[in-house]
């Protein structure tokens, strides 16, 4: 049987943390898609899909900046400190992020107030609180998006969207990909023409296979979509990860984003490529044969 999340408490003190207050209004600006890992204190507590709160202390416009999910067992990392000290990470999925410098958010008082029984200004980052004090937390989240439904309201839109409409234009044959989905999926394109960069748009994908060529730079990834099979290219790859190993491993999911201004990153079913260049095949079309279990490209 599945057991319920838990709820942890993650720290930031921008005066002292290795992430400023600038490094945190790019995140903000560029969700979802920031990659976003945290120190936890109390990680072997963790389990795959607890929810996390980051709690901004210090000086000033102290309260809840992050609400998100972990998406990862901890991982062992560098003390982000310098003090050498054994430091576990979890990556962290989004689901809400405030820049307290210039819109509401849950401030310090009110933490106080409503769960007095919890430290809210100093301490260890990746505290588990306990059932009484989630439920009471989880409270006083629902009064904030009350309050803030706009807000609430803009960011679920935007988590939605898996591949960033401002980078687009770097990506060449992107328009294959949309005449995928006005070929196969038309009656989802016409009543949205957003769901080409949605998630839920990439719920039947799975990998078909890959190649990489060391020589040119080159890996090309065989991607299966409803009806249709495209070819994702990445050239002049920086990294590249497959986790086979991954106990958490799921199928169904495309992201393309950029990393910065120079770098590209895809991620498509526990595979992850960061390059300077991304191309997309035409889509061709495929038969399943299922008495063999095999794909069939016409």
């Amino acid at each position: 049987m599945r057991m319920a999340p838990q709820t942890f408490i993650l720290m930031w003190n921008p005066e002292i943390s290795s992430m400023k207050i600038d490094d945190w209004n790019n995140c903000v600006a560029r969700f979802p898609f920031a990659d976003f890992n945290w120190s936890v204190y109390e990680h072997e507590q963790v389990r795959y899909g607890d929810q996390c709160y980051l709690v901004r202390v210090g000086s000033t416009n102290t309260g809840v900046v992050l609400k998100g999910t972990f998406i990862s067992e901890p991982q062992k990392g560098d003390d982000w400190s310098g003090k050498n000290r054994i430091t576990y990470y979890c990556d962290i999925m989004i689901q809400n992020i405030t820049n307290t410098d210039l819109a509401p958010f849950i401030t310090t008082k009110e933490l106080q107030d409503n769960i007095p029984s919890f430290e809210w200004t100093k301490g260890h980052s990746g505290r588990l609180l306990n059932d009484k004090e989630a439920y009471q937390l989880e409270q006083l989240w629902d009064e904030y998006s009350k309050r803030n439904a706009a807000i609430i309201k803009q960011q679920k839109k935007l988590s939605s969207y898996c591949i960033d409409k401002s980078i687009v234009h770097k990506i060449k044959g992107f328009d294959n990909l949309v005449d995928y989905f006005k070929t196969y999926k038309n009656r989802d394109y016409k009543k949205d023409v957003e769901c080409v960069y949605k998630h839920t748009s990439y719920n039947d994908s799975w990998n078909y296979g890959f190649n990489c060529n060391y020589d040119t730079e080159k890996f090309t990834l065989k991607l299966v979509l409803h009806k249709a099979i495209i070819s994702i290219t990445c050239s002049q790859i920086e990294d590249l990860n497959i986790h086979y190993d991954n106990p958490y491993f799921y199928t169904n999911y495309l992201i393309i984003y950029s990393i910065d201004e120079y770098r590209l990153r895809v991620e498509t079913n526990d595979i992850s490529i960061t390059c300077k260049k991304i191309s997309i095949s035409k889509p061709k079309a495929y038969n399943y044969d299922a008495e063999k279990e095999s794909v069939i490209i016409n």
